[in-house]
């Protein structure tokens, strides 16, 4: 049987993306992680809202929103990924089959860049979940990250039960490339909820700082199981 998709690795070039960095409430990170996933101990997080194009092996462009901490896993250090927001459902089917990206759908988004000022908004079922102003700073150097993302895959049994067929902490290599990006100043934020199981707001105490990519590349490649809960 055919896949509907291509296995990675994933390229996009292109894209565009803004990330804004906060400290949150410690308890409302630990509630967020699986068992064994360490959250920093800044209690930071990171909101983000991207314009994204992949390009190999396929060609197709979307918005993705949500966010990203980093964590640890033994001495594996990386980017905890508790919730992603897409307007595709091809993304939001490769992400979450391969991967276990937890990627639902949004409604709404926008990210826009004029007179130096940067607005972006995502909203989803009338509801606002990301909502950020701020003005563009200073360029700053091309830089290349390699990092990990550690991803939670689960998949439901067909029973129809509480009970999971996958249940897994993966870890995702991700190469980006920042080739024009700047820092951001000014930034005002308002956030809705994480999710229906998160009803209330994410508590942010202090906006530390952010950036601003016009133009960055990604490549995800094959991801490795760090955890098998089921095991």
């Amino acid at each position: 049987m055919q896949l509907p998709y291509s296995l990675p690795p994933y390229s996009y070039a292109g894209n565009r993306m803004l990330v804004v960095t906060f400290r949150t409430e410690p308890e409302f990170l630990g509630r967020l992680v699986p068992d064994g996933l360490v959250p920093n101990s800044d209690s930071l997080i990171n909101a983000f809202v991207g314009d994204l194009r992949i390009v190999a092996p396929m060609d197709i462009s979307y918005y993705e929103a949500g966010y990203f901490f980093a964590a640890s896993f033994g001495r594996r250090e990386g980017f905890y990924v508790p919730a992603l927001y897409l307007d595709r459902s091809m993304p939001i089917t490769i992400g979450r089959e391969i991967w276990g990206y937890p990627k639902i759908s949004a409604d709404d988004f926008s990210l826009t860049e004029e007179g130096g000022r940067l607005q972006t908004k995502v909203v989803k079922d009338g509801l606002t979940l990301i909502e950020a102003s701020m003005r563009l700073g200073t360029a700053r150097p091309r830089k290349t990250i390699h990092a990990e993302d550690f991803v939670l895959k689960l998949i439901p049994t067909v029973t129809g039960d509480a009970n999971f067929a996958v249940k897994q902490l993966a870890a995702v290599p991700v190469i980006q490339t920042l080739n024009e990006s700047y820092t951001v100043e000014e930034i005002s934020m308002r956030l809705g909820e994480l999710s229906k199981g998160q009803p209330d707001a994410i508590p942010v105490l202090e906006i530390v700082g952010g950036l601003y990519a016009a133009d960055c590349a990604l490549e995800l490649n094959s991801g490795e199981v760090l955890h098998d809960y089921l095991a």
